[in-house]
Order: structure tokens, then C-alpha cells, then sequence
């Protein structure tokens, strides 16, 4: 039986907004719409339009810039690890995978090949190849670099079968995070044990140093492995958000005026 996980009694450092007046808030405002975005843990944001992925630093500036046309719109990107990004097109349901220049790492990997037809969440393993949930079975499968399955397990009472529905993914620290959407965050061991619900209602996940961030509607839960613990949800001292990602100290956020990329400090 799962133990109900502990909150955090002690305030654990916020991340807010430098107040300097409404010209100053923002380190850089993008005069381009995208679809979405994402974050690696050394700083840097991936902004996605349509079939174009722009690598982005902490200042705004484009990095790299990816895009092919023939594989459709992008629907999702992992880039937990900057040096082997994980994209997905759902349109042909296959997935390529970039370097840190955002240049093409082997061939496209065409999940239908491997007799999987609906995938509901992916993202990258550690020990090589990738996670995938698989709607048409409520399962989660784990595939290793040579795509041989090495992890097929059956989410037995835990539905994962919604329409149309996706599970964000993370793999961290030797666990498996998969974000029920404003329902549960699911904790797994790598050989696919469920080994708690933690209640944190959230719709994404991103990380700050040593912790997780399970961002929800207009709030954030912070998850710490050791000492384990969930926060109570906060209330960030952000603009009201579509989108957010968070990376050391920038917060990239979606509103109702466009994207902006934050410079965030520490208060006590």
C-alpha cells in the first residue's frame, strides 16, 4: 500500500518576478506567435511554430533554428537533454531526434513500424531510447536505443484512455513522471512500478536545480526526491499564463499579448 506522501512544512524558496516597472520586466518580448515551447536544464527555451523549432539562450536570442516541412507540424519535444532533444509528429507518428545544434541524430524512428498507433506521452530515457504511453493499451513501454522493447507494462485501473488526450513526461532521477492532466502526477520505477499518486493537479512539468516543478492552472507544486516531499501549491507573481516554462533563472510565459521571456529572483 502507497504511503501518502508528506508535504513540506517549512516555505521553500520562491521564484518571482524583479519588480523594476512594466518596461523593465521582461527581458525580452517575442514579436512572433508560436504553438509552444520547452526547456533544458542548462537555460535555454525551444520555441515551436508549426514545423520550426528556434533554440533560444536566457536573453532571447536565436541559437539554432530546425524545421522540415515533410514531417508535418511538431506536437511535442522532450529536451531534458539539450544534446539529444526528442521531437514528435503526430501527423506521421514518428519521432527524430537533434543535437544540441539542432541537427538530425540518425534516422526518424516511425512508431507504426512498432505497432504503435496512438501514443498518449513519450520522452527520452537515460539509459538510451524512450518512453511511450500507448493509448490503444493503457501501457507504458519502454524501448532502448535499437528500439527492442524492454519495458512493456499494462497501467491496470489507472485510465489513460481519454480521447484525444496527452501526458506530459519526465524522466528524473532514476524515476518516470507521468502528468495526468489536472487530475495526478504518476511516479514509476524504470521497470514501470507505479510507486505512488502524488496530488499534484498539474498540466506540465519542468525542474529548477534540485527539484521538480508541476505546473498547474495558475499555480506551481515544487517536488523535492530527497527529502521527499510535495509544496503546497504557490502562487506565482507572474503575469496570467497560457504557457510557462522555467529554466535556472528565466521563466518563458505565453499570455493573452504574446511571449515573453522573465528574469526571476529568489525572495525570501
Amino acid at each position: 500500500m502507497l504511503k501518502p506522501i508528506q508535504y513540506i512544512g517549512i516555505v521553500l524558496v520562491l521564484l518571482s518576478i524583479c519588480q523594476k516597472g512594466t518596461s523593465q520586466e521582461a527581458v525580452y518580448r517575442f514579436s512572433e506567435s508560436f504553438d509552444m515551447a520547452a526547456s533544458d536544464p542548462l537555460g535555454n527555451f525551444y520555441m515551436v511554430r508549426e514545423n520550426q523549432i528556434k533554440k533560444i539562450d536566457s536573453l532571447g536570442q536565436v541559437l539554432y533554428t530546425f524545421s522540415n516541412p515533410s514531417l508535418g507540424k511538431v506536437s511535442w519535444l522532450d529536451t531534458s537533454d539539450p544534446f539529444r532533444i526528442l521531437v514528435y509528429y503526430r501527423s506521421f507518428n514518428l519521432l527524430i531526434f537533434l543535437d544540441r545544434t539542432l541537427s538530425p541524430l540518425g534516422d526518424p524512428v516511425r512508431l507504426d513500424e512498432l505497432e504503435i498507433f496512438v501514443p498518449a506521452g513519450i520522452c527520452r530515457a537515460n539509459q538510451g531510447g524512450f518512453w511511450i504511453v500507448d493509448q490503444t493499451n493503457s501501457s507504458i513501454i519502454h524501448l532502448d536505443s535499437e528500439l527492442k522493447p524492454q519495458i512493456n507494462i499494462r497501467l491496470s485501473g489507472i485510465r489513460m484512455d481519454q480521447n484525444d488526450s496527452w501526458f506530459p513526461m519526465l524522466e528524473w532521477k532514476e524515476r518516470l513522471y507521468i502528468c495526468r492532466q489536472e487530475q495526478d502526477v504518476l511516479q514509476f520505477d524504470l521497470f514501470g512500478t507505479l510507486l505512488k499518486n502524488i496530488p499534484a493537479k498539474a498540466s506540465g512539468i519542468s525542474f529548477a536545480e534540485d527539484m521538480l516543478l508541476f505546473i498547474g492552472d495558475q499555480k506551481i507544486y515544487q517536488y523535492r526526491d530527497y527529502p521527499e516531499g510535495l509544496s503546497e501549491p504557490k502562487m506565482m507573481l507572474l503575469p496570467t499564463w497560457k504557457q510557462l516554462n522555467i529554466s535556472k533563472n528565466r521563466a518563458l510565459i505565453q499570455d493573452q499579448s504574446g511571449w515573453q521571456l522573465y528574469r526571476l529572483i529568489k525572495t525570501p
